[in-house]
């Protein structure tokens, strides 16, 4: 029987064994915190998306509010003059993301708005024609949200599995 003088080579199996288990560990560990990052950035990308439309909606409704009391300082305590002016300004706020539409006795307010990554925030609000005869306590009182929510985009799914064509150029010597 042969006797080895020296055991290095069960030791290297070892070590070459464990250095490919940390390579193959810090490879996986690499790729879920790329992945976090990934999602992390998306989720940032829908949030700043979000609050730039729910703005445009805030914006909006900040002007109605305006508007609204504008036409109460304005109206003498008369329903008829709060409504003509009321009227008359919000067809100034008339326009390709805010639509109005009349009835016998509100005024509907739909903004559609869309930022640049096709998203689009919905807000429908409602203004009531009330009687100012009576004292009114808080303005907010007479505009109504209906609607106030993002818009989900529609999805489609490819249940096709593309493949592309290689040439390959094998070149016999």
């Amino acid at each position: 029987m042969i006797k080895f003088k020296t055991r290095t080579g069960s030791s290297s199996i070892l070590v070459i064994l464990l250095v490919v288990t940390m390579v193959v560990f810090g490879v996986l560990a690499m790729m879920s915190s790329y992945s976090g990052l990934k999602m992390a950035r998306k989720t940032a990308q829908w949030t700043q998306d979000y609050y730039e439309l729910e703005s445009k909606a805030e914006i909006m409704l900040y002007d109605i509010k305006n508007i609204v009391h504008q036409s109460i300082v304005a109206s003498n305590t008369t329903s008829q003059d709060y409504w003509t002016s009321l009227n008359r300004a919000l067809q100034e706020l008339d326009s390709s993301e805010v639509t109005l539409t009349y009835d016998a006795d509100k005024i509907i307010v739909k903004g559609n708005f869309v930022n640049s990554s096709g998203d689009r925030f919905l807000a429908l609000l409602t203004l009531e024609n009330l009687a100012l005869d009576n004292d009114i306590a808080i303005e907010e009182d007479l505009i109504e949200i209906n609607t106030w929510k993002l818009i989900p985009r529609e999805v489609e799914y490819e249940d096709a599995i593309e493949f592309k064509d290689l040439e390959v150029n094998i070149e016999n010597d």
